[in-house]
C-alpha cells in the first residue's frame, strides 16, 4: 500500500482550463471518484475510473454558451455539476435516469449575472448551490417544494462578501457556508434549525484571510455530534500559511498549521474527512502537492511529490471514497492527475 499518481490524460481534442469539482458515484462494485473540469473548448468534461482505467465523458455546454466558471459538484442521489455559462446564468448538468441534461437556473433577481460560485452542499437530500452576486450578497438557489427559487441570504452586517473562493459543508444536519468579508475576516453563515446566522470569525491571528480552501465535518467518536472544520489560506509570499477554523463543541478556534514543509502555499486543492480526521491538500511554491493530516497526536505535513509535469498548474479538488483520499490536479504537462492512497 502507498500513495500513487495516476495520469488521467486530457479531454479528447482539448486541455483542462478550469475546475468544477470532485464527487463520487456508486458503481456496481463500489463508489468511484469523478472529477469535473472545464475544457479549453468551453465544455464540461468528466473524468472517472471504472477500477481499471480512467475515462473522459463529454457533457457538452449549456445553451447559454461556453462554461466560464464553476460553482461546484456533488452527488445527491444523482451526480450534479453547477457552472456559470457565458450568459452569466447558473446552469446545472445532471443525470435524469436516462441521459445527461442541462437545466437553466437563471440569475438572482436584480443581478446581471449569477456572480461567483461559492460552493454547493446537500441538506436533507436537496442540493444547495451558493453564489456571491454583484451586490456582494450571498445567494442560495433552493427548492421550495414547487419550484427552484433564488433566496437572498444577505451579507455580514455593514460589509459585503468578497467574490473569491469560499466553501460549504453540512455538519450535524446543519449547513455552514464559509466566506470572506470585505473586512478581511472569515465569516460563517449557518442554519441552526430555526434561523440563519452570520458569525464573525475574525482574522487568522493578526493576518487577514484571502481564500477558503475546503471544509469537512468530523466527530470525536461514535455517537458524537459532527463538527465543521474549515481550512483557509492567510498571509503573503514567502509566508502564506494554512489555518484551520473549527468548532470544538463549545467555541470556534483558529489553529496555525504553518507552511508546507517550510514552503509558502500557493494553491488550495481541497479537504476531505478520513475516519473523522481532516485531511487538507495544497500546492506549494516548490511545485509539489502537500498533505496536512492528523496522525492521532499532532498535525503533520507530508510531501506528496509532483505528477508528470514539473509543477502543479491548477487544483481540481479532493474527495474521500471509502476512507481513501483522492486529490486531483492539473499538472504542468496539461494532463489531469489523480493522487490517491492505494
Amino acid at each position: 500500500m502507498g500513495w500513487t499518481w495516476a495520469d488521467c490524460g486530457t479531454p479528447p481534442g482539448t486541455q483542462v482550463a478550469g475546475a468544477v469539482g470532485v464527487f463520487t458515484v456508486d458503481g456496481r462494485a463500489r463508489p468511484r471518484p469523478y472529477a469535473a473540469v472545464i475544457g479549453a473548448d468551453g465544455r464540461l468534461w468528466v473524468n472517472w475510473s471504472d477500477g481499471d482505467a480512467w475515462h473522459w465523458s463529454n457533457q457538452g455546454a449549456p445553451r447559454g454558451g461556453p462554461v466560464v466558471s464553476s460553482v461546484g459538484a456533488l452527488t445527491v442521489g444523482r451526480p450534479l455539476a453547477y457552472v456559470i455559462a457565458a450568459d452569466g446564468r447558473l446552469w446545472v448538468n445532471h443525470w435524469d435516469g436516462t441521459r445527461w441534461r442541462w437545466t437553466d437556473r437563471g440569475t438572482p433577481p436584480g443581478q446581471g449575472t449569477a456572480g461567483v460560485g461559492l460552493g454547493v452542499l446537500a441538506v436533507r437530500q436537496w442540493p444547495y448551490p451558493f453564489v456571491v452576486a454583484e451586490d456582494g450578497h450571498l445567494w442560495l438557489n433552493s427548492w421550495d417544494g414547487a419550484a427552484w427559487q433564488w433566496v437572498d441570504r444577505g451579507a455580514p452586517p455593514g460589509r459585503h462578501l468578497v467574490p473569491t473562493h469560499g466553501t460549504a459543508v453540512t455538519a450535524g444536519g446543519h449547513p455552514y457556508v464559509f466566506a470572506i468579508g470585505s473586512d478581511g475576516h472569515a465569516w460563517v453563515h449557518w442554519w441552526d434549525g430555526m434561523a440563519w446566522h452570520w458569525l464573525d470569525q475574525g482574522t487568522a491571528g493578526a493576518t487577514p484571510v484571502w481564500r477558503a480552501l475546503g471544509a469537512v465535518a468530523v466527530s470525536d467518536g461514535p455517537g458524537e455530534p459532527e463538527r465543521p472544520y474549515a481550512f483557509y489560506l492567510a498571509g503573503n509570499d514567502p509566508d502564506t500559511r494554512v489555518w484551520t477554523n473549527s468548532w470544538d463543541g463549545r467555541q470556534w478556534r483558529w489553529s496555525d498549521l504553518g507552511t508546507a514543509g517550510g514552503h509558502s502555499v500557493c494553491l488550495g486543492v481541497g479537504a476531505v474527512a478520513v475516519r473523522d480526521r481532516p485531511y487538507a491538500f495544497v500546492a506549494a511554491h516548490d511545485g509539489h502537492l502537500w498533505l496536512n493530516w492528523w496522525d492521532g497526536s499532532a498535525r503533520c505535513w507530508t510531501d506528496q511529490g509532483v505528477p508528470g509535469g514539473p509543477y502543479i498548474r491548477q487544483p481540481v479538488g479532493a474527495v474521500a471514497v471509502r476512507d481513501r483520499p483522492y486529490a486531483f490536479v492539473a499538472g504542468g504537462d496539461g494532463h489531469l492527475w489523480a493522487h490517491f492512497w492505494e
